[in-house]
């Protein structure tokens, strides 16, 4: 018969040395119970070293696709299904300033805002696989042309969110 004793089960990572003497990172589940009168120790040591480089790793690619996003000469975003920039790289952040709440009214013409808020409505519904735009603008005294590029980007659930790029 189990009887468990009062207390909890521990878990911690440490590092344990293998017989050629490198070294791997291990994760230890340890508890204890009493079987009968005899109080007993168990423990389970899983390595982790495969995890550790898998993770090491992604962080390694997501610190160089965000170094590349935000040094790269060209306003990238994403937004989501109502149309709300949710993702943009340093290029645009330094520019959302000027945009007011997250869309394009305001800081484009009526007639780009609208051209623009169409183009994403296309591409979230379907119709369109890719929209290429090009327009300018006046933005602080001077003009500005920009080609605009938007995509889907299919999230896991099979719904769509808008990807962007816009080169000045």
């Amino acid at each position: 018969k189990w009887n468990e004793r009062e207390g909890k089960a521990i878990s911690f990572q440490t590092a344990f040395q293998r017989k050629d003497l490198s070294m791997i990172s291990v994760e230890v589940y340890a508890n204890h119970f009493k079987l009968d009168r005899e109080e007993l120790y168990f423990c389970f040591v899983e390595d982790i070293s495969l995890r550790e480089k898998a993770r090491n790793e992604m962080v390694a690619s997501e610190e160089r696709f965000f170094t590349f996003m935000n040094i790269a000469p060209f306003f990238a975003y994403i937004k989501d299904q109502n149309l709300e920039l949710v993702y943009l790289n340093q290029q645009t952040k330094d520019l959302q300033t000027d945009l007011e709440q997250n869309n394009a009214r305001g800081f484009f013409n009526h007639k780009t805002a609208m051209l623009l808020e169409e183009a994403d409505r296309q591409i979230l519904n379907g119709s369109k696989d890719r929209v290429d735009l090009e327009f300018d603008i006046d933005w602080r005294g001077e003009r500005h042309w920009f080609r605009d590029i938007k995509f889907p980007i299919r999230q896991a659930d099979g719904s769509r969110i808008i990807g962007g790029l816009a080169i000045d």
